[in-house]
């Protein structure tokens, strides 16, 4: 069980990193930056034509309605880079004959793709609540943020990244 974990350690590490450092991951991030942060600093205090404070749930709205196309194509194009990369470099197999089971490399995958979905939803949270103090506003509802974006949206990225998972792990063609 403890080299199972060092080696779930290690593969984590390898497919984490190597997803943080690619040129695709960056500006598919800016991009989702730069669609998601006007969009809540114009929008924080103009909810239906009326002028009010930037709370929480109407910063946490706006969030939802800029940036989770960018999440969908972000589960959609890494759980595809993740499942096919040993495919294309010929390398499948011979990781499969290492001594790390395939539960391990997959979930290795996996956890690597939450933990980019999650920086992701950290990034925004701060934003959010960056917006709220740059415009004087102080009841910032800290539980409310985790509960909409760590709770309610990644349990559905959670879901979908299984969904892209399954379907590249039997589909005959990355694309």
């Amino acid at each position: 069980a403890s080299a199972w974990a060092q080696q779930f350690a290690g593969l984590l590490r390898f497919e984490f990193w190597g997803l943080v450092k690619t040129t695709s991951f960056i500006v598919i991030l800016l991009a989702a930056l730069l669609n998601t942060i006007p969009s809540i600093i114009l929008s924080a205090r103009e909810g239906y034509g009326n002028s009010s404070y930037p709370v929480t749930y109407f910063i946490v709205e706006v969030i939802q309605g800029s940036l989770y196309l960018f999440t969908i194509s972000m589960i959609t194009y890494y759980a595809g880079l993740l499942v096919w990369r040993e495919r294309d470099s010929r390398m499948d197999e011979i990781e499969d004959v290492t001594t790390a089971p395939a539960f391990l490399r997959y979930g290795a995958k996996f956890v690597s793709l939450m933990g980019i979905l999650a920086i992701l939803q950290a990034i925004m949270m701060v934003i959010g609540i960056g917006t709220q103090v740059w415009l004087n506003y102080t009841r910032f509802q800290i539980g409310l943020y985790l509960s909409e974006l760590f709770v309610y949206d990644f349990s559905t990225f959670v879901f979908l990244a299984i969904l892209a998972f399954f379907v590249h792990v039997l589909s005959p063609n990355k694309y």
